[in-house]
């Protein structure tokens, strides 16, 4: 046989596929006709019949089979007759051998393709499914996103409400702080006034600065002070001691409620100062109101 058609050994592309579909593999076959190692996978390739097995076989003996009409010729009466016939057969055959190759070359095209568009398949699929669980994280990243940003536009709202309500304190603080520096300027005036004329017929009370309480409960006590230094005075026998103890804590009550007042204006700063020019100045007020009482008695 022309090994440009098959191997030395004579075996064809039919033989081949009858032995697989038989059940042999092509290894028993290489051996069994005495090729060398590996021949008949060369061979099989060049048949374009790579991937074969015993179905694949079957399926190709059954459509060579269904593709070869074999007609039995009638019985030639002379040699050259029978020659003719013979020689027409093996067209024919031949014409069926080719028109068999043909169609197992499409049979095993079209595996590969299907085999091609499979994988191909297996790719999309793949493909799809990373990019589901892909858009699925990124529509979560996007949630919590957004949620973020709803919590710090919360989150700022509520500072810009802070910073108003801080702003409307401090304006109303310094309001405050500037009334109180004018009116310390006007008790240090009238206490420059009224150290001029101070004379020796004046009597001092000292009392200490003491820790402030409330306002409110410093308020209570001065008013209960009073009563008390009322009916200490109403007694039926006067009582000097009693009068002055009294006295000197009806004025210390009145010191505490100055220094709770302050306090409470001007948190974390040191308010003896303003304390002692409040008293001095309401002092001063007393003794000038004393001097016109006796410039007109």
């Amino acid at each position: 046989m022309n090994e440009k058609n098959g191997p030395a050994c004579g075996l064809t592309k039919n033989d081949l596929i009858k032995a697989v579909a038989a059940g042999e593999t092509l290894s028993s076959i290489e051996r069994a006709w005495g090729m060398k190692y590996n021949t008949v996978h060369v061979w099989v390739k060049k048949w374009e019949l790579t991937g074969i097995n015993a179905e694949k076989a079957r399926m190709l003996l059954e459509q060579l089979d269904s593709a070869i009409t074999t007609e039995v010729p009638n019985v030639p009466e002379t040699s050259k007759e029978a020659e003719e016939t013979l020689e027409k057969l093996k067209t024919e055959l031949h014409k069926s051998e080719q028109e068999a190759d043909d169609f197992a070359s499409g049979i095993l095209e079209r595996d590969r393709t299907i085999s091609e568009l499979k994988d191909q398949l297996k790719h999309s699929e793949d493909r799809y499914q990373f990019d589901k669980e892909r858009t699925l994280k990124l529509e979560g990243d996007v949630e919590r996103l957004v949620r973020g940003l709803e919590a710090e536009e919360r989150e700022t709202k509520h500072l810009n409400e802070l910073l108003k309500g801080a702003a409307i304190v401090a304006d109303q603080a310094g309001a405050r702080i500037n009334e109180l520096e004018e009116e310390q300027c006007a008790l240090l005036a009238i206490i420059d006034a009224a150290s001029e004329n101070v004379t020796d017929s004046v009597v001092t009370i000292r009392v200490p600065i003491t820790a402030a309480m409330q306002p409110i409960q410093q308020r209570i006590d001065v008013y209960n002070g009073i009563d008390l230094f009322e009916s200490a005075i109403e007694a039926a026998e006067l009582d000097r001691t009693r009068v002055m103890s009294e006295l000197f804590a009806l004025v210390q009550r009145v010191a505490d409620y100055v220094t709770s007042d302050l306090v409470e204006l001007i948190p974390g700063e040191d308010v003896s100062k303003y304390v002692q020019r409040f008293m001095a100045y309401h002092n001063d007020q007393h003794i000038e109101r004393m001097k016109i009482k006796q410039q007109a008695g």
